[in-house]
C-alpha cells in the first residue's frame, strides 16, 4: 500500500524568490525562478537543495555600506525506487531546503 501511495505524490515546485537580506549591485539569486516539473508516474522523487548562507558587506566608494547575505546552493534529485521504499520505511521522498 505504501508504494501505491508514494507513486501518486508529485513534488513539482517553483521557487519564485529566495533572498537573505537587501540586494546590492552584482548579487545573483541563483534559485529565483527555478522550476521542477519532472514527476514520472509510477515513481516518486526526493529534491534536495543544500543552501549555504554567507554574510556579506558590500562597499562602494562614496556610498553607504550594505550588510546583507548571499548564498550558494548544491542541488540534487533522487528518483525513489518504490520497490525498495515498500521494504525500507526510511526511504525519503519530498523536498528539502
Amino acid at each position: 500500500v505504501r508504494a501505491e501511495y508514494l507513486q501518486t505524490l508529485d513534488f513539482s515546485h517553483q521557487i519564485q524568490l529566495l533572498s537573505f537580506g537587501p540586494d546590492f549591485p552584482g548579487l545573483v539569486h541563483v534559485l529565483d525562478g527555478r522550476e521542477k516539473a519532472n514527476h514520472t508516474p509510477r515513481s516518486s522523487e526526493y529534491h534536495l537543495y543544500d543552501v549555504h548562507v554567507i554574510p556579506t558587506r558590500f562597499e562602494e566608494d562614496g556610498s553607504i555600506p550594505i550588510s546583507s547575505h548571499q548564498y550558494s546552493v548544491t542541488e540534487a534529485l533522487r528518483v525513489v525506487d518504490l520497490a525498495l521504499a515498500q521494504r525500507d520505511e526510511s526511504s525519503l521522498v519530498g523536498l528539502t531546503l
